[in-house]
């Protein structure tokens, strides 16, 4: 690692954040505030039809405007609730405050993992300090497949708390991999042992090299 540094997230980098964590989209959310507002209104007022059908124009207006007020406090209180899985709200105070620590990396040399289902590309890249940075996942296909990752040097912006991958950047030129392992096995997957995206770490990476 080069250097660490802070910012602020970009509106990507935010959008990014949200997406990892599940928080849903805003047009997601207006759709589904309309949609329960709507269901909401119809609902209350066939129910004051089949109870009362010959209410005066007047108290239908009223209730109208009751169902309307009830229906959109309904829509708040459900998009409150469901806005990101429950798992996800303790990440919200960190997507508001919207920093990200910025990590430059130099690598000289990469080892590409053969892909595993659909998720994504993987490599360890050996770094200059002796340490080894491991990057997966489906953020890698474009950069990957156009020869600009891996590359010798990185930015790496990651959440503070979380310490997700924000955004990748290449910074230097085009480090083609020595090697392709083959994919990780399910037990592989099921005893954790395999690395954290944008984990770094100490490797043997010549015992790597001849897994």
């Amino acid at each position: 690692m080069l250097r660490e540094t802070t910012r602020q997230l970009t509106q990507d980098e935010r959008a990014n954040y949200a997406a990892q964590i599940g928080v849903r989209k805003p047009v997601a959310r207006a759709l589904n505030f309309a949609l329960i507002t709507i269901a909401s209104l119809g609902i209350l007022s066939a129910s004051a039809i089949a109870i009362a059908p010959d209410l005066p124009s007047k108290l239908q207006n009223e209730l109208a405007g009751l169902f309307l007020v009830i229906g959109v406090t309904v829509a708040v209180l459900v998009d409150q609730k469901t806005r990101c899985p429950p798992r996800s709200r303790r990440f919200m105070a960190e997507l508001k405050r919207g920093i990200g620590v910025v990590q430059v990396y130099e690598a000289v040399e990469a080892v590409r993992v053969t892909e595993f289902e659909d998720n994504g590309y993987a490599f360890y890249l050996k770094l200059t300090d002796g340490n080894t940075l491991y990057l997966v996942g489906q953020y890698l296909y474009e950069l990957t497949d156009q020869k600009k990752f891996p590359s010798t040097k990185l930015e790496v912006v990651y959440s503070p708390v979380s310490n997700l991958i924000l955004s990748l950047t290449c910074r230097g030129s085009y480090l083609a991999p020595t090697r392709e392992l083959p994919p990780p096995t399910p037990a592989e997957f099921e005893s954790h042992t395999i690395p954290d995206d944008g984990a770094v770490f100490a490797l043997d990476f010549e015992s790597l090299k001849h897994k």
